[in-house]
């Protein structure tokens, strides 16, 4: 954007200036690359979040189904030591 010119004039003139950031930035596309960079990793953090809640959901059914387990052989074991007291 600036191209040929001599820094003096750039550094004199400020709309100069100002003309040619404005012409490199949108010659650029970076804002484009940006919104895209951005778009794609949003979108992939939302399905991390649900892949993470559902890994955690996992983990918590595992370790109720082994409590409940855990409880059950309990429950049973004292089920058949009151049996074997009352015969």
């Amino acid at each position: 954007a600036f191209g040929c010119m001599k820094k003096e004039y750039v550094c004199k003139d400020s709309e100069l200036a100002t003309e040619g950031a404005t012409d490199l930035w949108e010659g650029s596309l970076i804002d484009q690359l940006i919104t895209e960079v951005i778009q794609s990793s949003h979108s992939r953090a939302a399905a991390l979040a649900v892949d993470s809640a559902a890994a955690k959901l996992m983990q918590n059914a595992e370790n109720i189904s082994e409590y409940l387990l855990l409880r059950h052989q309990g429950l049973q074991q004292s089920i058949q030591s009151l049996q074997s007291h009352i015969t």
